[in-house]
């Protein structure tokens, strides 16, 4: 199983992140590939809003 995530950028010029997933699989008998494509760029921005969060806080 290998899961990476990165930027995605559409031919309508959107840019999305997102995360893959890929398993090797089995099917009709023959080696393939199972993928699973997530949208995660609301998490990301989530994210990223919680890092500035916890940089301006004062310790």
């Amino acid at each position: 199983m290998i899961l990476s995530d990165f930027s995605a950028a559409l031919h309508n010029l959107l840019t999305l992140e997102v995360e893959i997933l890929v398993s090797h699989i089995t099917y009709d008998g023959q080696p393939a590939a199972q993928l699973i494509v997530q949208d995660i760029t609301t998490r990301k921005k989530a994210e990223a809003s919680l890092r500035e969060q916890n940089r301006i806080l004062p310790t």
